[in-house]
């Protein structure tokens, strides 16, 4: 386990992408406004991102938590995504 700068721009990239895989799936449009926490945990698939991101969807504010393994080869998959989220308006 280890902590990892929520500001990277790796783990950003990886949080849009994990937004826009549950938005797909979800007719959500939920945008990222930060990412507030991320760990990540080796695994024999490659690397999983455990990501703690709060969203805006029009003029509501919600928080997530989505979990992302990224793969050697860079490919990434989407595993899991908690989207009833804490909502303020």
């Amino acid at each position: 386990m280890q902590d990892v700068d929520p500001k990277d721009p790796k783990v950003i990239e990886i949080a849009k992408f994990a937004l826009n895989e549950f938005n797909k799936k979800e007719t959500h449009n939920y945008q990222l406004r930060e990412v507030d926490e991320v760990t990540t945990f080796p695994n024999v698939d490659g690397v999983s991102f455990h990501l703690h991101i709060t969203t805006n969807e029009f003029d509501t504010i919600s928080y997530h938590l989505a979990i992302v393994v990224v793969r050697s080869n860079n490919v990434k998959k989407l595993v899991a995504f908690d989207g009833s989220g804490f909502i303020e308006t």
